[in-house]
């Protein structure tokens, strides 16, 4: 697994809206992200990012669309936008490309079948949207499995707090839980009373007031259902890009044969 270097770019916001500009208003993704990287003065490593993760975002799009899911566009080859950006390092591209890994398949591949994908734009061009699905894979992987190592460790402390001789009024806690998250805090509510072996009313029947959710137990309630919120959209994302990684390789197979 290939960990990114830290950076205050928000690449992923950034692919979003040059995606948004090839779709909707006809600018070459070469031209968004040169463009892009121009205003905001990035380096060759962060013009590389932020190709990929374009390459990326455009390829997710053209698949979740109504339209032609099969059309073709032509990808940014970072070699290209870093002419635009930084014409004397453009030489590092090619080293740079080391980094980006090598899919596993392509390796049991014979010699007649490399040389005809060397003649083959359309495939080039796939392969290179496939290393870059691959790294975004692995990041995305990456966040989620920190984001789950939180969310888990917020349980564990609401249950480590509960479970005390002098703990917290578990029914109100659970009651204010409800009436300020709905039914997302349910599943971390239930999971608790099993483990308190305590009953849980799925509505509150006391009303306890004005609810201070300034409280630590519900301020790390809200961090475990707006957690939970976002390892559900990861969790789908990270299921279209495999799905897309896989679309990607079924049409090189059909390319070579």
């Amino acid at each position: 697994m290939l960990i990114m270097p830290q950076s205050k770019v928000d690449f992923q916001g950034l692919a979003e809206n040059i995606a948004s500009d090839f779709f909707e208003q006809g600018v070459a993704l070469s031209e968004g992200i040169s463009k892009c990287a121009k205003e905001r003065k990035l380096t060759p490593e962060e013009v590389r990012r932020l190709t990929e993760k374009s390459n990326t975002q455009a390829s997710l799009r053209q698949l979740r669309s109504d339209g032609d899911r099969k059309a073709v566009f032509r990808l940014a080859d970072y070699r290209d936008v870093l002419l635009k950006t930084h014409p004397g390092e453009s030489a590092s591209a090619e080293q740079a490309r080391v980094y980006q890994g090598i899919p596993e398949k392509t390796e049991l591949r014979s010699e007649p079948e490399l040389a005809k994908a060397a003649s083959a734009p359309e495939e080039i061009d796939g392969l290179k949207a496939i290393f870059s699905i691959r790294q975004e894979l692995d990041e995305r992987k990456l966040k989620k499995l920190a984001l789950e190592q939180e969310v888990s460790n917020a349980i564990d402390s609401l249950a480590s707090d509960f479970y005390r001789h002098d703990a917290p009024d578990f029914a109100k806690f659970a009651a204010e839980s409800q009436a300020l998250f709905g039914s997302h805090a349910l599943p971390v509510l239930e999971g608790l009373a099993r483990y308190l072996r305590v009953p849980l009313t799925k509505e509150a029947e006391q009303d306890f007031g004005v609810i201070n959710d300034t409280e630590p137990n519900l301020r790390t309630m809200r961090k475990i259902v707006s957690g939970l919120s976002q390892l559900v959209k990861q969790a789908s994302e990270i299921e279209a890009l495999e799905k897309l990684q896989a679309l990607l390789w079924q049409g090189i197979k059909r390319a070579a044969r």
